[in-house]
């Protein structure tokens, strides 16, 4: 019986882990699941050396999975929580399941309790059903996704919690009181129909917070449309006046031929040449206001007779088209306008942004400009780094608001 123990609390404590970790896509996989299903192992096998394996030891293994999720992903959510509680839930439903089936097929042939000993077949068919359940989550790639603000997200996970640890606690007085055995189970069964139903509630509360969402995100989906709208109108403008200039200017070649004024129609074209530079270096990150408006600002720094690098590895994001994240862009190069060579490298690893500005013969105000980067940075959740600026160049750390 205690090498059955042993190998009930194995199993348990390894799906857990292999839940936990796959559901989040946890790095790296195999080494998290290792270490969190042995330390899971240890406190079941802590519980039952102490007789405890009530509230405490669920209390414990919750932490613990959390504790591995947040030196994992470096972050902590409530649908973390979430997701945790869900499949402790899961545990207790297939446990109280397991002792419902026990407790009818030993009403048919009471002898295999004497035989296997008590509660054995209660346990197997409970893993059982819980490996059942975790193929299904896995294999119809259910999320069990939850839109709630912080508020509300705070109540349910302290109901949740609350509720399993009662489920927790008249589990363990089933197996413990055997005088009320039935009493208990169908206490536990009242129990795990009231979570149900809490569920549904939670899933039904959730769908009209998602439409919720769904329908501000749209409102603000309009707004960006305007402002994009409005922006691709100016910058039609000043296309247009781009044409209307260059077109001057091959009037004048022309004007200046005729009369032999050679020199003259010489300037002209050089000054057409410059302007033609306007549109020599087009961004393409599939951010279309991002992409026209930095490249009129890398051209007028090109016409000023700056020598520009420019390496841009960014994804499609409606972040990038934002006007104010643009122009903060366009303001941070100006700032450069005076130098005779620069290297812009702007990237993205996952949601953040690495800017890196490397100048060379610049007349940089710095004070100004870590003014302008404190401003900068704090909007954007960032950091920057100007020290020893001239060599390694103005580093900045973004993060992209989710």
């Amino acid at each position: 019986m205690i090498i059955f123990n042993i190998f009930n609390n194995c199993i348990e404590a390894f799906l857990f882990s292999y839940f936990v970790n796959t559901f989040f896509d946890v790095k790296p996989y195999k080494l998290n699941i290792l270490l969190s299903g042995l330390l899971q192992f240890f406190l079941l096998e802590l519980g039952v050396f102490i007789n405890d394996s009530g509230v405490w030891l669920t209390v414990c293994i919750i932490l613990t999975n959390l504790i591995f999720l947040y030196f994992s992903k470096h972050e902590l959510k409530f649908y973390y929580v979430f997701i945790i509680l869900i499949f402790n839930f899961l545990i207790l439903f297939s446990s109280i399941i397991g002792l419902v089936l026990e407790n009818f097929i030993l009403y048919y042939f009471a002898n295999l309790s004497i035989l296997l000993g008590q509660n054995v077949i209660g346990i197997i068919l409970s893993k059982i059903l819980l490996l059942i359940f975790t193929y299904i989550t896995f294999h119809k790639n259910i999320k069990f996704k939850v839109f709630l603000d912080k508020e509300h997200w705070k109540i349910i996970l302290i109901y949740l919690f609350l509720m399993i640890l009662s489920i927790v606690y008249i589990g363990y007085t089933i197996v413990t009181d055997y005088d009320n055995y039935n009493v208990y189970i169908y206490i536990a069964i009242l129990q795990v129909i009231l979570f149900i139903i809490f569920g549904i509630v939670i899933y039904f509360f959730s769908k009209m917070n998602n439409e919720r969402l769904s329908q501000l995100q749209m409102k603000q989906i309009k707004e960006f449309n305007k402002e994009k709208l409005s922006i691709i109108k100016n910058i039609r403008n000043e296309v247009e006046e781009i044409d209307h200039r260059l077109f001057y200017i091959l009037f004048q070649v022309q004007y200046f031929l005729d009369n032999d004024e050679f020199d003259k129609a010489k300037k002209s074209l050089e000054i057409y040449r410059n302007q033609l530079t306007r549109t020599k270096d087009i961004l393409i990150t599939g951010n279309q206001v991002f992409d026209y408006i930095i490249s009129l600002k890398i051209n007028e720094l090109v016409i000023n007779g700056i020598l520009v690098n420019v390496c841009i590895s960014i994804s499609q994001n409606i972040f990038f088209d934002d006007y104010n994240f643009i122009n903060s862009i366009t303001f941070l190069l100006s700032f450069f306008s005076e130098a005779k060579q620069i290297h812009i490298y702007i990237q993205q690893s996952n949601y953040f942004i690495i800017i890196r500005i490397i100048s060379i013969e610049d007349k940089l105000d710095i004070d100004l400009f870590e003014q302008f980067l404190n401003v900068f940075c704090n909007k954007y959740s960032g950091k920057y780094n100007i020290e020893n600026y001239k060599l390694e160049g103005v580093r900045i750390l973004l993060k992209i608001p989710e």
